[in-house]
């Protein structure tokens, strides 16, 4: 986690407080992806651009996947290109209320709180 807070710590708090596992499950997920991004080196970073650019000019993702295969780009580089995709297209929505609950486990894991 950013602020190093165990997420099984927090995990824990949330669990005892009774809060629902979909926001355990949205505020952890979140925290995960922001400790374990995908790492590409600056040559695969040179190609991933080329078909970041084709889904930010709203080309369909099916079509970006089957271009890059059809080029021979390395599986890697397809998954991080369309990883990021739908996380931008598809994030776990929470209600109003739900936000409210989670946005203060997010403030305990950015504040270091000790578990």
């Amino acid at each position: 986690l950013k602020m190093r807070v165990p997420p099984d710590a927090v995990r824990h708090k949330m669990k005892s407080e009774g809060v629902d596992e979909k926001i355990v499950s949205a505020v952890l997920d979140e925290s995960k992806s922001m400790e374990d991004p995908k790492t590409l080196s600056e040559e695969e970073e040179r190609i991933a651009s080329k078909y970041r650019r084709m889904l930010k000019m709203r080309v369909p993702p099916d079509a970006v996947r089957h271009k890059m295969k059809s080029e021979g780009v390395d599986e890697k580089i397809v998954s991080a290109v369309l990883d990021e995709s739908k996380s931008m297209e598809d994030p776990k929505t929470l209600s109003e209320e739900e936000e409210r609950i989670a946005s203060k486990y997010r403030r305990m894991l950015k504040m270091r709180v000790p578990p």
